[in-house]
């Protein structure tokens, strides 16, 4: 925690009614895998790929440099 910055992805799912935006959001969109690594850089697009089901396992906490992951 370089920078001593903690970041929480949570995983949902739509229950009911439709999405739309509040003060907090100007605007909501579903991205696939590849959308999320081709708009975000490095640092965050890793939080959102984390959260996703898969079958590979993932660790816990990763260290950025605020752009990039750090070894």
């Amino acid at each position: 925690m370089n920078r001593g910055i903690v970041a929480l992805v949570f995983r949902c799912h739509l229950a009911g009614g439709t999405e739309q935006t509040s003060v907090e959001t100007d605007r909501v969109a579903w991205l696939t895998r590849d959308q999320v690594r081709d708009r975000e850089r490095e640092a965050y697009s890793i939080r959102l790929l984390d959260a996703l089901p898969t079958d590979e396992p993932r660790p816990a906490i990763r260290s950025h440099d605020g752009e990039h992951l750090t070894p």
